[in-house]
């Protein structure tokens, strides 16, 4: 089948292309010489190989752009937000918006002026169906774009690495022996859209470990339990932008609560099997999970939407938001669901009247101290190893695999009808 058939049945490619005035193709804004296309049905891809002379060209005619909505994206305490869409020929992105690794990039830059081996191939291109016209030349292999934009759903640190070497080899091109524009790299292009974009960051960035799991997370559609903690924060009135969708820490100028990543370990421990939920049991659980958190923002509006001054302020005093608990209170959504299989509506009524005892105002009594059972001076802690003493002196929140263990245990004996003697000490 000639390449060209499958390619035609792709919203903006042309079967003829423009015609300059003296009746000459017309070459526009960007050509990919040689390119060899695979095709599966409709999904159609292309390969070609390009000089770093050529991509900087590209750069240059603003085709060549980042959506930072389905790139690891915006710094999540930035408001209002800084723009997403982001021209390659502006250079690395503010690193105090944008999450963009300065260094990573640089290495590159360095390895290529020096010859050294750095893999960058394929750099990744993207056109959106439909947002852009282009014309195949059978006869010279040519795809020629006339109008639209190509956007990097992957491999931005690469392509800001290229651009930066040639930029600094042209400011002193005999110090660069080893590299310089007509350097060549493979070009992977892709007709997906938007949300086919975000699939394939998931897939190359989450799949293989290189990118924050929330920014991932946010962007998947296919792994259900993510989706268990999308649908969970949409139907939440409590942590509607009160999740750092976008990296998997929150630092000390981010007010929000929770991580995308650390909700989609709590739909984990909630669903408790090794089966991915269905797309029904994932509503469904996110239903009961949000009924079960707003009615411990009832009990400690600490987990609600704070500013950040009184963030700061929780966070100095109180392991009550730390993430952590979170995973403890997965624990006890588990719990609770299983209650309302057993019991049905009664079981809300009784897990109100539990939660209570986790709110600030019973005392809680550990040896001579008493206070709020979340308080960081409260001795429990330390003595359960949520916190740990650093090299410093200081105490410092535990949050692995063991910590979440004890937590959830101790915090399912605190509301306990008949608590266990340990938790009341």
């Amino acid at each position: 089948m000639p390449p060209s058939i499958p390619l035609l049945a792709i919203a903006g490619v042309m079967p003829d292309g423009r015609r300059a005035a003296d009746g000459s193709l017309d070459p526009g804004v960007l050509t990919l010489p040689e390119i060899q296309w695979a095709s599966n049905g409709s999904d159609v891809a292309g390969t070609c190989v390009l000089t770093v002379a050529q991509l900087e060209a590209a750069s240059e005619a603003r085709v060549l752009w980042t959506d930072q909505d389905v790139q690891r994206g915006v710094r999540p305490e930035i408001d209002p937000p800084p723009p997403a869409l982001l021209p390659l020929a502006e250079g690395y992105p503010d690193a105090t918006q944008y999450i963009f690794d300065a260094a990573n990039a640089d290495d590159m830059v360095e390895k290529l002026l020096a010859g050294t081996r750095v893999r960058l191939n394929p750099l990744v291109w993207n056109l959106r169906p439909a947002t852009f016209e282009a014309h195949f030349d059978v006869t010279t292999r040519r795809f020629h774009l006339y109008r639209g934009r190509v956007f990097l759903p992957d491999s931005h640190h690469r392509h800001q690495a290229l651009l930066k070497a040639i930029a600094t080899w042209r400011e002193a091109p005999d110090d660069y022996p080893n590299f310089g524009p007509h350097s060549q790299f493979t070009v992977e292009l892709y007709f997906m859209s938007v949300a086919d974009e975000a699939e394939y960051f998931f897939e190359k960035n989450q799949l293989g470990r290189r990118a924050d799991r929330s920014r991932a997370y946010e962007l998947t559609s296919q792994d259900t339990l993510a989706l268990t903690a999308k649908r969970f924060v949409d139907v939440t009135p409590s942590l509607r932008s009160n999740v750092n969708r976008v990296t998997d820490r929150l630092t000390s100028r981010n007010p929000q609560i929770v991580t995308l990543s650390t909700l989609r370990t709590m739909a984990e421990t909630y669903f408790s099997n090794d089966d991915p939920p269905t797309a029904a049991e994932a509503e469904k659980a996110a239903t009961r999970m949000s009924h079960f958190y707003e009615m411990l923002v009832k009990v400690r509006p600490e987990l609600g939407p704070l500013a950040l001054a009184q963030r700061v302020d929780v966070r100095q005093r109180l392991l009550v938001d730390q993430a952590v608990m979170m995973h403890g209170y997965a624990a006890l959504m588990r719990a609770y669901a299983l209650d309302l299989d057993r019991e049905g509506k009664a079981a809300t009524a009784k897990w109100r009247r539990l939660l209570r005892r986790l709110s600030a105002k019973p005392v809680f009594r550990s040896g001579r101290w008493s206070g709020d059972f979340f308080a960081r001076e409260n001795p429990l802690w330390a003595r359960l190893g949520v916190l740990q003493e650093t090299k410093s002196g200081r105490l410092a929140v535990s949050n692995t695999r063991q910590t979440r263990e004890v937590v959830a245990r101790t915090l399912l004996e605190r509301i306990a009808e008949t608590p266990k003697k340990r938790s009341v000490q």
